[in-house]
């Protein structure tokens, strides 16, 4: 959670310091961190029902405060053409068109959890093999 706390922390940051007015933020924080808590609530119970060890717990997390980073910084500093965008004469990226899509951010808390629910099926399989 601290982690994801800070990721949130750097992305309120990088949005004070490219928006136009700044007044925005507490809500961006208090929505952020709402989330944030969620999401490591519900992984935390899913994580103690498979049975995973911390370490893995903690690397998922690591990645998961990475790429949100990561989408964040990226979000806030590629340079667009927005007019020449809507005008048709420039086309968004395909890197681009996925950071700002509205999915980029919830595939971002999606993606731990096809993670873990990956390692239990790999788990299952594994133990099954063994017992036969």
């Amino acid at each position: 959670m601290l982690l994801l706390s800070f990721s949130t922390l750097i992305a309120i940051g990088l949005a004070i310091q490219f928006s136009v007015d700044s007044v925005f933020w507490p809500i961006a924080l208090m929505a952020h961190l709402s989330i944030n808590l969620i999401f490591s609530f519900v992984f935390a119970a899913l994580q103690t029902y498979f049975k995973h060890t911390l370490w893995q717990s903690v690397v998922l997390i690591n990645i998961t405060a990475v790429l949100l980073i990561a989408l964040h910084a990226m979000f806030y500093l590629q340079t667009i053409d927005w007019n020449a965008v809507s005008e048709s004469q420039q086309q968004l990226s395909l890197l681009q068109q996925v950071i700002h899509s509205d999915i980029a951010l919830w595939i971002a808390y999606i993606l731990p959890f096809l993670v873990v629910m990956l390692i239990a099926a790999i788990q299952k399989y594994r133990y099954s093999l063994t017992k036969n």
